[in-house]
């Protein structure tokens, strides 16, 4: 099988699966996408800032609109010869639109309760690249929930203190961000155990730290998300918990 260039996108979840079929050079091209336009002003789905994929199932999408996708990659297709500047594939289906809604903002203010806030049993990022935590500037989250349905209707805030000082955490400095889930309404689907995966807009922010670390004389960034474990009997305070500390390279600058 032939590699397929540019797709060098490493994800902390599933984010980019590729494997052989049938011994052919085809290869199955699943994962999260942001739809933006191309150089030619095809609709397609960016897999990382600089890798768009095209299907013409992605024509009825709006420019920032962030999906789960599946699809085929062949390496024998014409219209993968090079001579575009985006990968084509066959098959595409939107398994899943991710919830872009939420909101990132420094307006941390963890000692009071939102009405409607939930607990999670764990949260942490979905994707992840060797030098970056974003895709077009979203960072996007999982959570786990008990005693909810897969179709509950939230709103997702991640907060961070815009000025902070990063904690040492064995050797390294870590950056918080601290994730906030509201209940708008309940969903009609199956109460269980369930995940809600969502992306927030960042709006460059991560370039931001990843100046500080440079300046520091680090060459990597590392961040980590808490999220509410647990409230008190009368849900007046919360205890946090803290996912694992995630890390990526500084790409350095070359003149």
């Amino acid at each position: 099988m032939k590699k397929l260039k540019s797709l060098g996108a490493v994800a902390v979840a599933t984010v980019l699966l590729t494997s052989c079929l049938d011994g052919n050079n085809e290869s199955s091209l699943n994962g999260i996408g942001v739809i933006d336009y191309s150089d030619d002003f095809r609709t397609v789905a960016y897999i990382d800032d600089y890798t768009p994929v095209y299907s013409p199932v992605f024509k009825d999408l709006k420019t920032g609109d962030c999906i789960y996708f599946t699809s085929t990659y062949s390496s024998d297709d014409p219209a993968n010869n090079g001579s575009n500047k985006y990968v084509t594939v066959t098959n595409a289906v939107v398994t899943n639109k991710i919830d872009n809604d939420g909101y990132f903002n420094s307006q941390l203010d963890t000692a009071n309760i939102k009405p409607g806030e939930i607990t999670a049993l764990n949260a942490g990022l979905l994707y992840a690249t060797q030098y970056s935590y974003t895709l077009k500037n979203y960072l996007f989250v999982g959570s786990s929930h008990e005693k909810v349905p897969a179709d509950q209707d939230n709103t997702y805030f991640l907060e961070y203190d815009y000025s902070q000082e990063p904690q040492t955490v064995d050797g390294k400095r870590v950056y918080d961000f601290f994730l906030r889930i509201v209940k708008n309404a309940d969903g009609k689907g199956v109460v269980g155990t369930n995940p809600f995966n969502y992306a927030f807009n960042t709006h460059g922010y991560f370039k931001t730290l990843q100046s500080k670390e440079t300046a520091a004389g680090n060459e990597t960034l590392n961040i980590r998300i808490n999220y509410i474990k647990e409230f008190n009997k009368d849900t007046t305070a919360a205890t946090w918990a803290k996912s694992q500390i995630y890390q990526t390279q500084i790409l350095k600058e070359t003149n």
